[in-house]
């Protein structure tokens, strides 16, 4: 098997987005929520998703967050509503994104806010450039060109203050 054999397509609405570009970041299935990072090609900014369901499949709202800042993106493209998060809901995803990853593998994460930035610049290909180097704070030289890539999300990027958002 070559590897194009390996790569498995979702197609949504005629737009085909590769499966392997979306990396779970963790769910809780108590309050019945993912948050997953799934880079779009398209897109010139860093998010992640917060889905209304622990199964991105299953959810029916979805509301793409800003990794830099306190803005949120509408999500198209595959059926699903734009997730317009009240205060309760904010408040889990902060409690989420701030606690320690479940999963035994990523536990050398503090929080599962350094986890999304990991897996955000892993799907984008950052983490196999050769400029990318955990020794700086920011996950590369501030020089470099990764560093100046509106889609590269620094190692050291503090969380935005979400419940600042305004729908």
């Amino acid at each position: 098997m070559n590897a194009s054999e390996d790569i498995l397509d979702i197609e949504f609405d005629n737009v085909v987005m590769p499966y392997t570009e979306m990396a779970t970041v963790g769910r809780d299935v108590n309050n019945n929520f993912i948050v997953i990072v799934n880079p779009d090609t398209g897109r010139n900014n860093a998010y992640f998703k917060f889905c209304n369901h622990q199964r991105y499949d299953r959810s029916t709202k979805v509301i793409r967050l800003d990794f830099k800042s306190s803005k949120y993106y509408n999500h198209k493209g595959d059926g699903k509503y734009l997730w317009r998060i009240n205060n309760s809901e904010v408040k889990m995803l902060l409690e989420f994104l701030n606690d320690r990853p479940k999963n035994i593998l990523y536990r050398t994460f503090k929080t599962n806010w350094e986890l999304a930035i990991f897996h955000w610049n892993n799907e984008c290909g950052f983490t196999d450039d050769p400029e990318y180097d955990e020794s700086f704070p920011e996950g590369c030289n501030p020089n470099s060109t990764l560093f100046r890539n509106p889609q590269f999300v620094p190692l050291n990027q503090r969380m935005s203050d979400y419940s600042t958002l305004r729908f």
